[in-house]
């Protein structure tokens, strides 16, 4: 017992302890006594580097298994909240035939959805926070790019060719592809065997078990390492995958481009749903659909993990694009 707390004082401090989730779990179950004082040290400093964040979502799953009193509190100070076992190095992905889009699985879990009243930048549209329920899920890990959406037009001669392409600015292979309907948007997703996400789901992706407004604080300081907005992008859209990830791996959630969601809009969460589910009235489908994630040529605010905003589903606007999702994970 004398040895676990100097021992594991060192090895939090390894890479390989955020690698292999196996081998603290084993570890925790076969010693004699345990010292939850290693995994607090970690905790106790928030740095926003995401092998540090990796380390310390694997420190608060070491509580959560030691069912330490400290648990909330090490919530509130890292902005924290799921923990599940699966670090980003880990996550299993798949790729789509046909339109080879790269997907990842999310494990299912709760979170809380919405921003707080009192969140800096916040509009009323983003409330009342509720807790939603989610099944695991695939995602992909970019917005869908020209490249894939033009597989889809050679595939089908019926969906138009886009605007959008007739400009350089937007015609890039890598580039997300913009100018698309929700209705051709939805086509697309069908077309590779999956669908839009739910305004829950593409939450609750985003936020990869944060709480934080900007995935890593309340403050949009580093914003820049993980978005294009209007403060970096030279006002153009950028190529998927040049910022850094969040911790499930996934590009751009934040900026570049808004985001379908399979939701009809609502003014406010006000009898959504919770169970994960997209938010559609029961009644002929016309008006708008939600877009979540700003884009790059949106103010700061915008791109806060729970902004959200309404457009008309026939639109194909040079800002909005979209990504896939697959039901169930692995």
């Amino acid at each position: 017992p004398s040895l676990f707390e100097p021992y594991l004082s060192e090895v939090v401090e390894l890479d390989s302890f955020a690698e292999h989730p196996e081998a603290l779990d084993l570890l925790l179950e076969d010693t004699y006594e345990v010292s939850e004082r290693p995994f607090l040290q970690v905790l106790e400093t928030c740095l926003a580097v995401e092998a540090d964040r990796a380390r310390q979502r694997r420190a608060l799953h070491a509580l959560e298994l030691l069912d330490s009193n400290e648990v909330t509190a090490a919530r509130e100070r890292t902005g924290l909240q799921h923990t599940s076992t699966d670090l980003p190095a880990g996550r299993p992905t798949f790729q789509t035939q046909p339109g080879g889009v790269l997907m990842v699985h999310l494990p299912g879990g709760s979170f809380v959805m919405g921003s707080p009243e009192t969140e800096q930048g916040r509009f009323d549209d983003e409330g009342p926070q509720r807790k939603v329920e989610i099944e695991p899920f695939a995602i992909s890990r970019y917005a869908v790019t020209n490249e894939q959406y033009a597989e889809f037009l050679r595939a089908d001669s019926k969906v138009p060719e886009l605007d959008s392409w007739g400009d350089r600015q937007y015609n890039q292979a890598r580039q997300p592809v913009v100018g698309v309907s929700w209705r051709e948007a939805r086509a697309f997703c069908q077309w590779v065997g999956g669908r839009l996400p739910s305004e829950a789901e593409w939450e609750y992706a985003a936020r990869a078990g944060t709480v934080a407004p900007y995935l890593t604080g309340a403050t949009p300081e580093d914003l820049d390492r993980f978005a294009w907005y209007a403060a970096n992008s030279d006002t153009r859209l950028h190529p998927v995958g040049e910022k850094e990830p969040n911790a499930w791996t996934l590009h751009d959630m934040l900026g570049n481009v808004w985001e379908w969601c399979e939701d009809d809009w609502h003014g406010n969460y006000k009898d959504a749903p919770s169970d994960g589910s997209a938010w559609v009235d029961q009644r002929e489908r016309s008006g708008g659909r939600v877009l979540r994630g700003g884009a790059f040529d949106n103010p700061p605010e915008n791109l806060r993990v729970a902004a959200r905003y309404g457009d008309d589903a026939e639109d194909r606007d040079g800002d909005v694009g979209f990504r896939v999702v697959s039901s169930g994970g692995r």
